[in-house]
């Protein structure tokens, strides 16, 4: 499984996503030897999932990520089906008292697999 890393992104205060970036999928970026060993390419729809659930969002290839880390953006609303939060437990961290984002682990292939 990989590590999943969440941040805010820059051009927004905290994480808060605008209405309309709301409608896109969550892009997710992970190393390409990571992505390829999952049978992905830049650009493709994947699921990102774990025990607690699953997010389809589009895969964009970095060489500077770490090949066990997905990093996925904070800002996305429940309602949205791209949360970060359908995937992190209901646990605060103990370093900050904040969400354990970097304590979840997750799995991802591509999303015309059905792995339900």
């Amino acid at each position: 499984p990989l590590s999943l890393l969440s941040i805010a992104p820059p051009q927004w205060l905290g994480s808060e996503m605008t209405p309309a970036d709301q409608q896109q999928p969550v892009a997710f970026r992970i190393h390409p030897d990571t992505a390829a060993a999952a049978g992905l390419g830049a650009g493709e729809l994947a699921w990102v999932e774990n025990e607690r659930g699953r997010v389809c969002g589009k895969v964009r290839l970095a060489e500077t990520e770490r090949r066990d880390t997905l990093v996925f953006p904070r800002g996305k609303w429940l309602g949205s089906g791209s949360s970060i939060n359908l995937l992190t437990c209901d646990r605060v961290s103990k370093v900050g008292n904040g969400a354990s984002y970097y304590d979840t682990r997750v799995r991802i292939y591509p999303a015309d697999e059905d792995m339900s």
